[in-house]
């Protein structure tokens, strides 16, 4: 499991150098999947901003504070 995120890890910092926000969302919920860390959800999110999807960067801003809330 651990390899597993770190190999999803290195493939999500290749792609946002590439700015393929599209696929780097798709691997950063993979890498949520396996690790429930909000400050996942937080670059989800960011990823939405860069592709001008300012309501779905919301939701994902507002999940990862729930997710915070949540931890205490």
């Amino acid at each position: 499991m651990a390899s597993e995120k770190a190999a999803i890890a290195d493939k999500v910092q290749k792609l946002l150098g590439k700015s393929d926000w599209k696929s780097a969302i798709a691997e950063l919920e993979k890498l949520f999947a396996i690790d429930q860390d909000p400050i996942i959800r937080v670059r989800i999110g960011h990823a939405h901003q860069k592709l001008n999807q300012k309501a779905e960067a919301g939701k994902e801003y507002i999940r990862a504070a729930d997710l915070y809330a949540d931890k205490g």
